[in-house]
């Protein structure tokens, strides 16, 4: 048994070690071809937001129809702190998420008190106010002549400006928001959340907070998808609401 499970770890270094050849080699094999670069930090970003929503949807059984508002957010809040304000890059995306944890706080405590599907209603309609402003409140978003001059993410004062340095960027985060995601379905919370998801109910009986462990993961899947929407921001470095809707999965 003990010759089984050295050979199954073994096994999964390997794929360990070819996954990263892979991710490390894959932008050299395309290297000068933008568009398909482009695409790929694209789809960084977007299994970013599914990271969250599959904490949300898939493990406790919620359904948001609000994370590109939170993806806006978090690109708008990042924007204007930036080419505005002054503020770091880092330090501005910290803040879009901050901010998105807070908006998702004031909509889900009293929506998540609710059953059924009060919170898909209710992101719906927090996704509609939410492109409303960034149409109307053309002060901070430019309104749908969009935002323009969002300055690049510096590392170590390197600006970073081509598709390759961002697909490394981008796909860090998605590591990072992965193995993070995967820790939470491993521990307690994990399990509460899958619990509430096959019966709030049976969950209930048996001592599980649902409100509580409902509005932690939405909070959560919030801040996956700011972030995302402030690395989007400072990548293409022009933003206009007509994005945010068809840009991610709602």
């Amino acid at each position: 048994m003990e010759h089984g499970q050295r050979m199954t770890d073994g096994r999964k270094r390997w794929l360990w070690l070819a996954g990263a050849v892979v991710w490390l080699g894959l932008p050299w094999l395309v290297f000068g071809n933008n568009y398909v670069l482009s695409t790929l930090v694209l789809i960084g970003l977007y299994a970013l937001v599914g990271t969250g929503m599959t904490l949300l949807m898939g493990y406790a059984g919620q359904i948001s129809l609000g994370q590109a508002a939170f993806y806006g957010m978090g690109a708008y809040t990042s924007a204007y702190l930036t080419a505005h304000a002054g503020w770091p890059a880092w330090l501005a995306l910290v803040a879009g998420a901050a901010l998105a944890a807070l908006v998702a706080l004031v909509v889900g405590i009293p929506v998540f008190r609710l059953r059924e599907h009060y919170l898909a209603l209710a992101t719906l309609g927090f996704g509609v106010i939410m492109f409303t402003f960034f149409k109307e409140w053309k002060g901070i978003t430019g309104g749908l002549n969009g935002f323009f001059g969002i300055p690049p993410i510096r590392i170590a004062g390197i600006p970073l400006q081509s598709d390759w340095q961002f697909y490394y960027l981008v796909s860090s985060f998605v590591l990072a928001g992965g193995w993070f995601a995967r820790n939470v379905v491993r521990s307690r919370v994990g399990r509460a959340l899958r619990a509430i998801h096959g019966s709030e109910v049976a969950a209930s009986s048996l001592g599980v907070n649902i409100t509580k462990y409902k509005l932690q993961i939405f909070i959560l899947s919030a801040v996956y998808a700011s972030v995302a929407g402030s690395l989007y921001a400072h990548y293409v470095t022009f933003i206009n609401p007509d994005l945010f809707p068809e840009s991610v999965m709602n």
